[in-house]
């Protein structure tokens, strides 16, 4: 799949999700991440890079439960929201 990084970094063994108005969908974990056909640990912000996700475990389809009008964006667990909250005051 390809995006454009908006902002931050996205690093391999992210999980993400597809975000649309209200409602998120995990959609698994980015195992590879390419930059013109060469293989990167990370992606920074304003790069338009191809991932690869592995969705064994949620079964999520693009086309089917999310598409080109979602954005893709990482997912993190409660408790990393909440250590996220608290240490980046």
């Amino acid at each position: 799949m390809g995006v454009r990084i908006e902002s931050g970094t996205l690093t391999e063994g992210q999980m993400v999700c597809a975000q649309k108005d209200n409602g998120q969908t995990v959609i698994g974990k980015v195992v590879s991440i390419q930059n013109n056909k060469d293989s990167v640990e990370f992606a920074t912000e304003n790069s338009e890079v191809c991932l690869k996700i592995d969705n064994s475990e949620t079964n999520i389809k693009y086309g089917k439960d999310f598409d080109d009008s979602f954005l893709i964006i990482p997912f993190h667990s409660p408790d990393e929201q909440y250590l996220i909250s608290k240490y980046s005051s």
